[in-house]
């Protein structure tokens, strides 16, 4: 669900500003849940999170934690089948054509 926030990242690393705007952009919904209520019924809040709700836990009004369902197999699948894809180049500043090649940089000269 949220795998794409945190591949090849330490998810400790993710600050709560780009947490916040993950869950705005993919329009999910936290519930927060202090930590008394938290420990005081673990297992309907951990029911909730297998049915793919995620928790934001709080205490004293601060978040201290997250909790969220795993990755599912089509996430983590899907993942294996793009790691080593990315094509690196060893001049990433260069053009990669030469300037007259462009279509673009043709119709404004052919103006001039």
């Amino acid at each position: 669900m949220h795998d794409d926030l945190v591949i090849g990242r330490n998810p400790l690393d993710i600050t709560r500003l780009e947490l916040y705007i993950w869950y705005v952009h993919n329009g999910v919904t936290m519930k927060q849940v202090n930590v008394t209520t938290l420990r005081q019924s673990l297992p309907d809040y951990l029911a909730m999170v297998a049915e793919g709700e995620t928790l934001s836990v709080t205490l004293r009004g601060r978040v201290i934690a997250v909790i969220m369902p795993p990755p599912s197999e089509e996430s983590s699948a899907a993942r294996a089948r793009l790691r080593g894809s990315l094509v690196s180049y060893a001049a990433p500043f260069e053009p990669v054509i030469a300037a007259h090649e462009w279509g673009m940089n043709r119709q404004s000269c052919s103006k001039l």
